[in-house]
């Protein structure tokens, strides 16, 4: 795991463990002294100790757009209505007005889905590849802009990908990352708990809500789509080339673009994880095969394009490592673009 990454893990561990010790410590109200010392307590680490600490972790650390942060506040604000005294918690109250029109936007974002989802294949039914691959060259340079359209192509990619005929004009993989999608018992593992999850979610929610069951199970399910997506990009197509840009997909939720003029060496070798030090590796296995420089950093989305990592060089853990090293060599022959 890169130093980046690890980063924005440790936000997430402390940021869960404050919610929880703020749910469990804090009063329903307060009555006595130290009360108020814990409520202030857990008002600094509520919306001043989270942010700094997703300020140095994932925008300084994990190299991340500064105005990211107001998502660190927002969650501070959904947890303070829920988990300060009755005192404090009416000053957010602003958060459950939000209910209804959260759960019309939902059902509405639902319809927008699926218009989405019909009119994006139509138009990407004669694309030969990756529709993420297509958003991210239409706005190579604008940023924010990019990484709208990379997220939002996920959907139509999970589409693309998940349905074999959409993928009959896919161009061929030069190689195959070893991936958990070989694993039959992980594709029953994930498709089963998809479904499992999808289930439970209606069971707890339908007493309190049968349109909200109904809307979060659904959206649960919709998930199996990426899933079986997942699946399939890392059993055929985790790793090609198309006109030129190299693809590195170790699953559906994170893939790597690079341009092939920008390679600077392509090599096979084997490099434990130890040798490969805070650089990217892709694949399952205790060592790479495959190194791969670049003269210009390619562009690593993660979590659905949520995270965008540059990259200087990266490791491959393939099945063919000769093959793969050997496809890519012409290409450093290529001009700079």
């Amino acid at each position: 795991m890169q130093k980046s990454a690890q980063y924005r893990l440790i936000y997430f561990v402390l940021m869960v463990a404050t919610f929880a010790g703020g749910y469990y410590f804090l009063p329903d109200t307060i009555r006595l002294p130290q009360d108020k010392w814990l409520t202030a307590l857990f008002a600094g680490l509520y919306f001043i100790i989270l942010p700094a600490a997703y300020y140095v972790c994932v925008v300084v650390k994990g190299k991340q757009k500064l105005w990211k942060i107001i998502i660190s506040f927002s969650l501070a604000a959904v947890a303070a209505r829920y988990t300060f005294p009755e005192d404090l918690a009416a000053y957010f109250e602003f958060i459950s007005w939000l209910r209804y029109p959260i759960a019309a936007v939902l059902i509405i974002l639902e319809f927008a889905l699926v218009y989405m989802v019909v009119k994006s294949l139509w138009k990407a039914r004669h694309l030969p590849g990756d529709p993420r691959l297509h958003a991210h060259k239409a706005y190579a340079e604008d940023d924010k802009k990019r990484m709208t359209a990379v997220l939002w192509a996920h959907e139509p990619a999970s589409w693309f990908y998940a349905i074999p005929r959409f993928t009959r004009r896919h161009v061929s993989p030069v190689g195959k990352l070893h991936t958990k999608s070989d694993s039959v018992i992980y594709q029953c593992v994930l498709t089963g708990g998809i479904v499992m999850a999808a289930a439970l979610s209606y069971w707890l929610l339908a007493e309190w809500s049968s349109t909200a069951a109904v809307i979060v199970c659904s959206l649960i399910l919709w998930t199996m789509i990426s899933a079986v997506a997942s699946i399939r990009i890392g059993k055929h197509f985790s790793l090609y080339i198309q006109n030129d840009d190299l693809v590195i997909n170790p699953g559906f939720y994170s893939t790597l673009f690079a341009r092939l003029s920008a390679i600077e060496s392509a090599e096979a070798g084997s490099w434990s994880r130890a040798d490969c030090g805070d650089a990217l590796i892709l694949g399952q296995g205790d060592k790479a095969n495959v190194r791969i420089r670049f003269s210009k950093p390619a562009l690593l989305y993660s979590m659905m394009a949520t995270f965008e990592d540059w990259q200087d060089e990266v490791y491959l853990i393939c099945r063919d490592p000769q093959q793969v090293a050997d496809s890519l060599k012409p290409a450093m022959a290529l001009p700079a673009a």
